[in-house]
């Protein structure tokens, strides 16, 4: 690939709090044991949407990102928006770690894909990362994991899918989803 190539998509960014105060005690071998069973929930909810529009995922320590991209863009809000709700319910179920909540953001804007520098194969960014982590760190830390919407993921679901208006920012959190 040579040329960069510029397209909407939608960022999924998770970030687990209250991971520090629980795995910067732990020994190695208790600190790898936890990470992959972090990292099995986490993949378990990615697993299904692996081919399809999903086309990127990984881990930043407790931190999680997703990139839906290319085809319907309406079909990429509700992936992203699933696979939210999916980790929030499969990380509540797991009781891994008691007293650690996801704070979820869901963003949609341009994706680029391209030869970025340094890079030996093409690699993506996106400018809706930002908006999709900064929208993680307004979720409020409580006893359930909070999932927020920028305006642009709420206008490509479905008008009756439940959402609400963040006081004071410019997010909307989504209700539970059922199950």
């Amino acid at each position: 690939m040579t040329a960069f190539e510029t397209r909407p998509g939608v960022v999924v960014f998770a970030d687990l709090s209250g991971f520090s105060p629980v795995v910067d005690p732990l020994d190695e071998q208790a600190y790898l044991a936890f990470m992959t069973d972090f990292r099995g929930v986490v993949f378990a909810c990615l697993a299904p949407r692996v081919p399809g529009n999903l086309v990127q995922w990984g881990f930043w320590g407790d931190e999680v990102k997703a990139i839906f991209y290319g085809g319907d863009m309406a079909r990429n809000a509700r992936d992203g928006v699933r696979f939210a709700a999916d980790l929030q319910a499969a990380w509540e179920r797991s009781k891994i770690a008691d007293g650690m909540r996801f704070k979820i953001g869901v963003a949609t804007g341009d994706v680029t894909v391209g030869p970025f520098a340094g890079a030996t194969a093409p690699e993506i960014e996106a400018r809706a990362l930002l908006v999709a982590r900064t929208l993680s760190k307004w979720a409020k830390f409580g006893a359930a994991t909070r999932i927020y919407l920028d305006a642009a993921t709420c206008r490509l679901l479905d008008p009756a899918r439940r959402v609400v208006r963040v006081p004071d920012q410019d997010a909307w959190e989504l209700e539970r989803l059922a199950e």
